[in-house]
């Protein structure tokens, strides 16, 4: 019995070192998948170089559209100019519409593919999902900002914004990572790229819908519209309306339903779905990779 005892003593001792290795190498398991992932956008920046030249032709083209669309008027022009609004207004809508697709639409269908990676390595052990999710993260921060100036570079000048420059880059950031996370969840549903991309509308059309660019949310019928506070391109969409317009165009607010008293609110709700979406797409990982 002092035998069997012995080798359960030390078989608890081995796993409490097991788990504390494990615990201790987290940061280690991030900064090997860091190299990795930075490596492979070295050795194939086709993706990236191709995604930057469709960002710069599609600003190009919103350019000319909406071309010197924006102005510093008084809240009674807009109010009396109701489609040189609505061109203005329009203009800030697609700018923010051009950062959600372009991030969206490449992480939907490359993560299908990324995922079967991932279950194959979570499976040999080789590192766990927090890691993987962190570094995929702290990679697309500074591509996302990049494609973020560029659009914003173009845009800015072209549609005649009159806002804060970095703020535009920052909304535009933000909506960009927001789109891609949401992107990550449903990719991790899906079981290859063709399934991925039938999700592509929920992406596109429910945040048109509630953005108030094609119809105000009070002409929505009320039972659809609790759905306008899950649209991350309506709270972005107002962050950029309040850095174009400014807080004291008060009637022009009602006539928009947008509220001044909820920026803070506004942005903190899209930090709350970047988390929250990153965590499911990481819930979703780990039970399929079982």
């Amino acid at each position: 019995m002092s035998g069997i005892d012995e080798l359960r003593g030390k078989a608890v001792q081995q796993a409490e070192v097991h788990s504390k290795a494990r615990v201790a190498s987290l940061r280690v398991q991030l900064r090997e998948l860091l190299k990795r992932d930075f490596r492979d956008i070295i050795r194939n920046p086709t993706v990236q170089i191709i995604k930057f030249c469709m960002t710069v032709f599609m600003g190009l083209i919103m350019g000319c559209v909406f071309f010197q669309a924006g102005a510093d008027e008084s809240e009674i022009y807009w109010l009396t100019n109701r489609g040189r609004f609505q061109s203005y207004y329009g203009g800030i809508v697609i700018t923010c519409v051009a950062a959600m697709m372009g991030s969206a639409q490449t992480t939907i269908l490359r993560y299908p593919d990324q995922r079967a990676i991932f279950v194959r390595e979570y499976a040999s052990n080789m590192y766990s999902s927090i890691p993987y999710v962190l570094s995929q993260t702290l990679l697309e921060v500074p591509m996302a900002f990049i494609e973020s100036v560029i659009q914003i570079i173009i845009a800015y000048f072209m549609l005649n914004f009159q806002g804060s420059w970095i703020l535009w880059v920052l909304s535009n950031l933000l909506i960009n990572l927001v789109s891609a996370s949401f992107a990550q969840f449903l990719g991790a549903l899906a079981n290859s790229g063709a399934q991925a991309m039938q999700f592509m509308p929920l992406i596109l059309v429910p945040q048109m819908i509630f953005s108030g660019l094609f119809t105000p949310i009070s002409e929505i019928p009320v039972w659809l519209r609790w759905l306008q506070y899950l649209s991350f391109l309506k709270y972005t969409g107002s962050l950029a309306y309040f850095n174009e317009f400014g807080f004291d165009m008060t009637l022009l607010n009602e006539a928009n339903d947008i509220h001044a008293d909820l920026v803070g609110l506004y942005i903190g709700v899209l930090l709350a779905m970047l988390i929250i979406l990153r965590i499911l797409a990481t819930v979703i990982l780990k039970r399929k990779a079982r």
